[in-house]
């Protein structure tokens, strides 16, 4: 075996080297298993000048020729930038969706926000139509109430009517009430006013009628307290209610001005969805080429470092001839 015959095969791996330089691929681990048999020492033994083969593959600085560590190099860097703008561009659409629906979310939750903080927020307020039944059947309650006690007084000032002396006696003792509360008008509970005066004090009346007449008087006398006691408990029903009824108007209020903020906001995040979904798909769809790429150069690192690995083996062959 002589110097051209060993000149002649690295000719031969040199060009099988330049065929293959623009795959990207694990070039620093085939770059080294060149290096590491061009330094073998073996050759210097056999009478071939080392630097005399490394020239045929190697530039003239001893190392593997610069437009091959450049490709490399620069096929590595273009994929790393094309994947990073890709994924930098996604995220800020995905920032920009989170922030939108961080809005929605804010918005919804003041408008679905419930009628009371307590536990039992569901049963803390009557629907508003039973609040209005309820005013309803309270006002209605304290006019019959009221009616009853109208009716016992017409009695009452009947019954003085047409006892002697009644009246006079009754004007006497609403004076004295009337002027201890500081009033000018003196009355018989509002009937019997001083214009009354000039009628007769006694009205014609059998006397079976004047005791029927009095004997209702006194009875429903004993029911006047009672009846002024339901007449405060209905009026405190339905301030009670009115208040009810006032609180949830205004939460009513509030709600529907917080979901009409809310169905703005979905119709404005709505009009920006076509474009997120179109943002999704142009990742997606760039992604895939990039990746359908990357498995490419990766298929073609596989193949340069089996050619390397071919090199080193005809290597070591030319050094043991």
């Amino acid at each position: 075996m002589n110097t051209t015959r060993i000149l002649r095969a690295l000719q031969s791996i040199k060009w099988r080297y330049s065929t293959h330089h623009s795959k990207d691929g694990r070039r620093p681990e085939a770059e080294g298993l060149v290096r590491q048999h061009y330094d073998d020492r073996s050759l210097e033994k056999r009478g071939v000048e080392q630097a005399e083969i490394a020239s045929s593959f190697h530039g003239g600085d001893g190392h593997p020729k610069e437009h091959v560590t450049v490709e490399f190099k620069d096929a590595d860097g273009n994929h790393v930038t094309t994947h990073h703008a890709i994924q930098t561009s996604y995220d800020g659409d995905l920032l920009r969706f989170d922030n939108d629906l961080r809005a929605l979310k804010k918005s919804m939750g003041v408008s679905l926000a419930p009628l009371s903080a307590s536990p039992s927020a569901s049963t803390a307020y009557e629907p508003i139509p039973e609040l209005l039944l309820s005013l309803v059947e309270h006002s209605h309650g304290m006019a019959q109430i009221l009616t009853s006690l109208t009716q016992h007084f017409d009695l009452c000032v009947t019954a003085v009517r047409t006892t002697e002396g009644g009246a006079d006696l009754a004007r006497r003792r609403a004076a004295e009430v009337t002027q201890s509360q500081g009033g000018d008008v003196v009355s018989i509970s509002g009937v019997v006013a001083d214009q009354e005066s000039h009628m007769s004090g006694l009205e014609p009346t059998t006397a079976e009628e004047r005791a029927d007449m009095i004997n209702v008087v006194v009875d429903d006398a004993v029911q006047v307290e009672t009846a002024v006691q339901e007449i405060n408990d209905g009026l405190r029903a339905v301030m009670s209610d009115s208040t009810a009824l006032t609180q949830q108007t205004e939460h009513i209020k509030s709600s529907y001005v917080a979901t009409a903020t809310a169905l703005r906001a979905l119709e404005e995040i709505g009009g920006r969805l076509a474009g997120y979904l179109a943002a999704e798909a142009e990742f997606l769809q760039r992604w895939e080429d990039e990746r359908y790429t990357i498995y490419g150069k990766l298929s073609e690192m596989d193949d340069l470092r089996e050619f390397y690995e071919r090199y080193a083996g005809a290597y070591d062959n030319l050094l043991l001839e």
